[in-house]
């Protein structure tokens, strides 16, 4: 047992844990962050529709997304997202992916539909 007053070397991370960073790109990293794939706007400009979406159980009516994207999102007397049924225009696609960036339950997402 390593602690105070042992004479065995500290653990490092547990079983799994001391490589867990290992060839991943994100926070931490020296690692350029990855372009491409699904999420980003530029992997097929022109090709794909977007569409915000909010999973009800998750949200806890914050109301981030209303004040980020209030063209897209009006509240209801409770506070929860009512999200409008059309596409996220071009000029809004930047605010609709801060307002996903920020929701605090992970409940708001931008859906890609192919045309």
């Amino acid at each position: 047992m390593s602690g105070v007053g042992s004479t065995e070397p500290p653990r490092s991370g547990g079983a799994g844990f001391a490589s867990a960073g290992a060839g991943m790109s994100g926070v931490g990293s020296t690692e350029p962050p990855r372009s491409g794939g699904a999420g980003f706007a530029g992997a097929s400009a022109g090709v794909s529709r977007e569409r915000l979406a909010v999973d009800p159980i998750r949200c806890d009516a914050y109301g981030h997304c209303a004040e980020l994207v209030p063209e897209l999102v009006s509240l209801d007397e409770w506070g929860y997202p009512m999200i409008r049924a059309e596409d996220v225009p071009a000029g809004l696609r930047r605010e609709a992916r801060r307002a996903v960036a920020a929701c605090p339950r992970l409940a708001l997402r931008l859906d890609r539909r192919r045309r």
